[in-house]
């Protein structure tokens, strides 16, 4: 169970594969942390320098706050508790039919794998995929720091701007696991404010 009330949930996007140079077959193996952000680093770098087909693109680096966590990692790795599906139906005197009927039912109602799926389950790949669709030549690379991931990644850019490995950087934090199962790890913990109000440096945080 969880005791929060409150969230910062996004509205349905559009999102347009071919655009982006993704086969539309391969958007249920991608998580979608790296499909928002890649419309995000689009629309940041035009709005930054203009055109991207005029910029010296291989001095545009890309680092990311990345949290190791990613939604489609949960919904793969679940395919493995097919065992425990089965222990639990004959233990409950289910025949043996119709678990695996139910076995496959449950199973075809997941994403399925493909070649695309590992990658796109990844969270060290977002900074990659932006550097491959919009043909980044700079540094690319995440950071997991936590809470502090973005604050990790902006520092990181700082560092390749001063040191001249960089004449723009693409960074900020990419998170949108927002799912039951973090509000339960966050309550768990307990982490999440008891009143909704957000007060980290707070004596009553």
């Amino acid at each position: 169970k969880t005791y929060a009330r409150r969230g910062a949930f996004l509205p349905k996007v559009p999102f347009d594969p071919l655009k982006e140079g993704l086969p539309p077959s391969l958007l249920p193996s991608t998580d979608t942390s790296q499909l928002l952000a890649l419309l995000v680093a689009r629309t940041t770098l035009e709005e930054a320098i203009g055109p991207l087909e005029r910029a010296d693109k291989t001095r545009i680096s890309c680092l990311l706050g990345v949290t190791s966590g990613q939604e489609l990692y949960g919904q793969m790795s679940s395919r493995l508790r097919a065992p425990e599906w089965r222990a639990g139906m004959r233990a409950a005197g289910i025949d043996e039919a119709s678990v695996e009927d139910a076995v496959k039912l449950i199973g075809d109602s997941m994403v399925p794998w493909t070649e695309a799926t590992f990658p796109g389950l990844l969270g060290n790949v977002v900074a990659g995929r932006f550097a491959n669709r919009l043909d980044l030549g700079g540094t690319n690379a995440v950071t997991d720091a936590a809470c502090a991931s973005s604050f990790a990644a902006i520092s990181m850019a700082v560092d390749e701007l001063v040191l001249r490995r960089a004449d723009v950087v693409l960074t900020g934090g990419v998170d949108t696991l927002n799912d039951i199962f973090m509000y339960l790890c966050f309550s768990k913990t307990p982490a999440l404010s008891a009143s909704g109000d957000c007060r980290p440096f707070d004596a009553a945080a």
